[in-house]
């Protein structure tokens, strides 16, 4: 009974919005899964709403023994492994979309500084009591970066057709909100951790709110119209 109580005090502190970002998720994956043949592109969006979900699900139960360090640790690596997840569905996405080869090289060489970076801090940092903030810096930036590319190739070409109708679009605008507004967030966790812990969960809220608008994007972007280019 205890554990039910923390939970659901977490939800009252949290303004209910990771419960919202759970529903959306499942709500993305079916989406997804109805929507499967209309982008080829897309086929690992579902799987990255199921990643994100089932870390929900995990989340919630370590907060409800959150005073366990074991639930803490799990929490920790299951959070590492999602975020690894996350970046390699995405990379590959923008692989995808930009066509200039040159910059293709650029994001491939990124990816790899990351992938090096993450394995790197996998087996030289101690994530049984937290994930340093050092790495969830560089995941936004190596977010960024690709949205970044994509938006500067499709504003130095003439794009054939309306940017609304492509789901790249709407997933790059996705992942560019989620990265560049949590960003601000992770660059202060200490100072706010250190200073004002009593209200850390509501702070952490914005990262939930930007997930939710993520994964709206994304159900976005599995509702449009497959269109050709005249």
């Amino acid at each position: 009974m205890t554990h039910w109580i923390t939970l659901i005090k977490f939800f009252s502190l949290t303004y209910y919005i990771p419960p919202a970002l759970l529903i959306i998720c499942l709500a993305t994956v079916f989406i997804g899964y109805f929507n499967k043949r209309k982008f080829k592109s897309l086929k690992f969006l579902p799987i990255y709403a199921i990643a994100s979900f089932l870390q929900i699900i995990i989340t919630f139960i370590c907060i409800s023994y959150r005073t366990s360090p074991f639930s803490v640790k799990v929490n920790n690596y299951t959070i590492f492994l999602f975020v690894i997840i996350e970046f390699v569905i995405f990379y590959n996405l923008t692989l995808q979309w930009i066509k200039s080869s040159y910059l293709k090289k650029s994001i491939y060489f990124i990816g790899s500084l990351f992938i090096a970076f993450s394995i790197y801090s996998l087996f030289n940092i101690d994530f049984s009591e937290n994930i340093p903030d050092s790495f969830y810096i560089t995941d936004s930036i190596c977010l960024v970066i690709p949205c970044l590319v994509y938006f500067y190739e499709i504003f130095t070409t003439s794009p054939l057709i309306s940017l609304s109708s492509q789901p790249s679009f709407w997933i790059i605008i996705g992942f560019s909100f989620m990265a560049i507004c949590t960003l601000p967030f992770y660059l202060l966790e200490p100072y706010l951790y250190e200073n004002i812990v009593n209200f850390y969960d509501q702070v952490y809220t914005l990262n939930y709110i930007f997930y939710c608008l993520l994964f709206i994007f994304i159900s976005k972007a599995f509702l449009c119209r497959p269109v050709t280019a005249k």
